[in-house]
């Protein structure tokens, strides 16, 4: 039982796959355990949105980059939510930055909102209706800071481009990539790779007088472990509490395993 990052095509996947197969076990993926609305049941999007915004003004306004770096990786995690809020207020200037987010009306991107509005920045909210012409953006362009929300689940336009941000006078410095899904065809920030870590969190993706950085950590909520542990344990307890392979969440993502095992 866990995230497996194994149905998208992501690098490794048919080996670890075939892993469980070999071995008689089974995966039942955290990500695709759904509701009949195709909604997943437990997730930790409200708190990835929320450090990953605060990790994009963090590093958009830090007061010294380097020592912010150093402090961080001395924290490692915060015991809550206000500590978390300190230590951004702390380590960056008095300048209230704008954002853009977008996936606004999902989990992440809720929890991204949370955490601007309470430091008063300016943030302009993006779901479907904004994008739904297709990217790239070049609206982006015009903000501090870019948080992306969106966990795409199949091939698009992307929102922004190497190409659009040299060709065009622009604000932005830091994207925030809370979905951070680098190794799929389904990224929609194609800039970077592979993900970021909390001792390098930033990667540096256009040279030049302006130059923008990405930071893109894949297990965001466990600097906040607190309020994460609780709100996701609380939505999944029970489906395993009353646990049952034959209906509801844990068999639509047992479904999916043995089909897609089924085409190897």
């Amino acid at each position: 039982v866990y995230f497996a990052h194994a149905y998208k095509e992501q690098d490794g996947w048919k080996e670890l796959l075939l892993k469980f197969t070999k071995g008689g076990g089974k995966i039942i993926d955290l990500e695709f355990m759904l509701d009949e609305n195709n909604r997943r049941v437990a997730a930790f999007g409200y708190w990835a949105g929320y450090v990953g915004a605060a990790l994009g003004a963090l590093f958009t306004n830090a007061s010294d980059e380097n020592k912010t770096i150093s402090e961080l990786n001395k924290q490692q995690f915060f015991a809550d939510k206000s500590d978390l809020i300190d230590f951004v207020k702390k380590h960056t200037s008095n300048k209230v930055g704008n954002a853009i987010v977008i996936g606004s009306r999902g989990r992440s991107g809720s929890g991204a909102i949370d955490f601007l509005s309470t430091i008063n920045w300016t943030h302009s909210d993006w779901d479907k209706p904004e994008t739904q012409k297709g990217g790239p953006f070049e609206e982006i362009l015009d903000y501090d800071l870019f948080v992306n929300c969106v966990l795409a689940m199949k091939k698009m336009p992307p929102f922004i481009t190497k190409e659009l941000i040299e060709s065009k006078n622009i604000n932005l410095k830091v994207i925030s990539d809370v979905s951070c899904d680098p190794d799929s065809d389904c990224n929609m920030i194609p800039l970077y790779e592979q993900a970021t870590i909390l001792s390098k969190p930033l990667i540096t993706v256009t040279e030049g007088q302006n130059p923008v950085k990405i930071t893109a950590i894949d297990n965001l909520p466990s600097i906040l472990p607190k309020e994460s542990s609780y709100d996701f344990s609380s939505q999944l307890e029970s489906y395993f509490v009353n646990y049952n392979e034959n209906l509801g969440p844990v068999k639509i993502s047992l479904d999916l395993f043995h089909t897609t095992v089924n085409k190897l």
